[in-house]
């Protein structure tokens, strides 16, 4: 059962993380907008295949877009004002001297303080270092929104993205507010509820399945 909190969820970024979390959470019942802003990777991504591998991915895009669970977009404008969560997932590309580049953490920070509606929560996925997530939410207080940040670092592999999405061994969750902390708990617990057809749909199988850590 899916949390009744949320009706809408966002999804920035259709790299394998962000494709993997919009898939799997579009296919448990939500209704789920995957923001792209490639118009290449956008045009390949309603076609319902994927422009990487991942085992199972491209099997529950399909069923995602043929049942309406699952809008893949590059008008974040519309979809960040209805979104009652909103996942950030784009890439964290490699500085020179091995430092992470934040450059596209700050951009969708900004996008989301301009256009989301107040009182939705903001989901940290990518990868990030320590005081990222100060920095984001003084971006949100300097625009005067009203939004809650929780940080939910991905422990994806790339390849198996799905089947650690669905079978995933610990969940790890850091907010400031309790509210937001169990709303996105709420959404992994509706996962493992449905996860059994939801591999069926992407035909696949973990070679464990072990229970999930909170």
């Amino acid at each position: 059962m899916r949390s009744k909190n949320i009706k809408n969820i966002a999804v920035i970024g259709a790299g394998y993380v962000g494709l993997s979390t919009a898939v799997v959470l579009a296919n448990t019942g939500y209704k789920v907008s995957l923001i792209e802003n490639n118009d290449k990777r956008l045009k390949t991504l309603k076609t319902g295949k994927s422009f990487f591998f991942e085992a199972g991915v491209n099997e529950l895009l399909s069923y995602a877009l043929n049942y309406k669970y699952l809008t893949i977009t590059s008008d974040a404008h519309t979809v960040l004002d209805s979104s009652d969560i909103i996942f950030s997932c784009v890439g964290t590309p490699e500085n020179p001297d091995g430092s992470s580049n934040l450059r596209y953490v700050y951009e969708v920070a900004e996008l989301v303080a301009m256009q989301a509606k107040n009182n939705c929560i903001f989901v940290q996925k990518s990868t990030v270092p320590v005081g990222t997530g100060q920095k984001i939410e003084d971006i949100f207080h300097e625009n005067g929104c009203n939004i809650k940040y929780a940080s939910n670092p991905e422990f994806l592999r790339e390849g198996t993205a799905i089947i650690d999405t669905l079978y995933f061994d610990r969940i790890v969750i850091g907010s400031n507010s309790k509210l937001a902390a169990k709303t996105v708990l709420d959404t992994y617990k509706s996962v493992e509820q449905k996860r059994e057809k939801l591999a069926n749909i992407a035909n696949i199988k973990p070679a464990k399945n072990k229970p999930g850590k909170y």
